[in-house]
């Protein structure tokens, strides 16, 4: 009485056909990595390579009344950082690799060994112990807060969970 059409082979390979569904449901789990990229004709994304990583998980149905369960992976989660009025950052490497390190440093602290890609993970592989995966300067946006233009300068900030972002 409530079970599903079943599913086209064709639904099966993304390269005969592509994922169309109402969304339903959203959320993020921890997991591991890909061991490679499932379509190389990406640029290389800021991220973990070890440790733990966010997997997005999208539920829902499509057209045909199939149900799907999507899982999401190579999402690096950030934020933007207001800089205030009149500050000027040197956006060099050296500079923001400083202010990653920085970073990275007080996440190590505030989270210790629980998520992100901690240390003692079980890997001596240095992205494993980074939290902050990545800064950049950014001086082209606008913030959408109080509409000021004005506000234009922002470092973005890649870190390795969603919950290391306040």
């Amino acid at each position: 009485r409530w079970s599903r059409p079943p599913v086209p082979e064709a639904a099966k390979d993304p390269s005969q056909s592509s994922l169309n569904m109402q969304w339903l449901d959203i959320d993020m789990i921890g997991g591991t990595p890909l061991p490679a990229n499932p379509n190389p004709s990406k640029k290389k994304m800021v991220g973990a390579r070890a440790g733990q990583v966010p997997v997005i998980r999208i539920f829902g149905v499509t057209d045909a009344g199939n149900s799907v369960a999507a899982y999401i992976h190579g999402y690096t989660p950030y934020g933007y950082f207001g800089l205030p009025d009149g500050y000027e950052l040197d956006g060099s490497e050296e500079n923001l690799a400083e202010i990653r390190r920085f970073l990275n440093d007080r996440l190590r602290e505030k989270v210790g060994g629980r998520g992100g890609n901690a240390a003692g993970s079980g890997t001596d592989d240095a992205a494993a112990s980074s939290f902050c995966h990545g800064v950049q300067y950014v001086s082209d946006h606008s913030s959408i807060m109080g509409y000021s233009a004005t506000h234009t300068k922002f470092i973005k900030v890649y870190v390795g969970m969603p919950t290391m972002i306040p």
